[in-house]
């Protein structure tokens, strides 16, 4: 397991944070917050170490475990308000979970990662591949109607999903297309 963090909460933040973790806490039953004296107490719980400068501050979190324990996020969004902005933290559990956590204007997000391996050499990078697709379908909404389009798109093996969130179709175009093909 790995971690990355660029992590701060100011002394003065520190009790609030744990006050607020203790009083909003309620994913898992299995955490028993009435036993915990301080902030370090609900970190360990969730498998960080917080590391601290001369002042008091958190500067850094460790892990402690190499588990990916439950709860993570909810513990994170129930602290956030006292994390300083731009704060993250990035976490690699033996497990294959990779997790970012990033701290923006006192509220956490979540973001889920993947490994991707490296390009082959010779071969066409992602970005690359990606420019062309979207040129592709471009080229193929300007050259026939949108229907037309939809649906060649979809021969093609594209998915409604991915033809409204990712290339911006209305849902309402890709619902018709879909309800005339399977109608023929």
């Amino acid at each position: 397991m790995g971690t990355y963090s660029n992590f701060k909460i100011s002394a003065e933040n520190c009790k609030k944070a744990f006050l607020k973790f203790k009083t909003d806490y309620q994913f898992d039953d299995n955490v028993d917050v009435r036993h915990m004296e301080n902030i370090d107490d609900a970190f360990y719980r969730f498998d960080f170490q917080p590391l601290y400068d001369d002042s008091g501050n958190i500067v850094e979190l460790d892990t402690v475990d190499n588990e990916e324990p439950n709860g993570v996020y909810e513990f994170f969004k129930s602290i956030a308000e006292f994390v300083e902005p731009n704060s993250s933290v990035a976490v690699a559990y033996d497990g294959g979970g990779y997790y970012k956590y990033v701290f923006r204007g006192g509220v956490c997000e979540e973001v889920i990662g993947e490994v991707v391996y490296p390009e082959r050499k010779g071969g066409i990078s992602y970005n690359r591949a990606m420019t062309l697709l979207c040129a592709i379908v471009e080229h193929s909404c300007t050259a026939r109607k949108t229907h037309e389009a939809i649906e060649e798109l979809f021969r093609f093996g594209f998915t409604d999903d991915e033809l409204v969130n990712d290339f911006h179709f209305s849902q309402t175009d890709v619902d018709d297309v879909v309800r005339r093909i399977e109608e023929a």
